[in-house]
């Protein structure tokens, strides 16, 4: 096989998974139990001796933090089932 063909079809494969990525990363199941922490309109203001961080209400499962000039968007996911604290995790 030429090279460049080899290039080409590797190079559509990546693509193939990065939409494959993306569109799964876009999506949020809805959990019409979830208890939600946040109402429109708040925000938690965190003070501490590096500095404040603001965690604000965008929508139902996003979050906007804001600390040390940084401004992060974060899109959350619902838990199927009411977390108590403890790790899920074998140990």
């Amino acid at each position: 096989m030429h090279p460049l063909k080899h290039y080409a079809k590797m190079k559509n494969a990546i693509q193939l998974c990065v939409v494959l990525l993306l569109s799964a990363c876009a999506s949020v199941p809805d959990n019409p139990n979830a208890e939600l922490v946040m109402k429109p309109g708040e925000t938690i203001q965190a003070h501490t001796s590096q500095g404040t961080m603001r965690i604000s209400y965008v929508d139902r499962y996003t979050r906007r933090y804001v600390w040390k000039g940084h401004d992060k968007t974060f899109r959350l996911q619902t838990r199927q089932e009411r977390w108590d604290g403890r790790s899920t995790h074998a140990q």
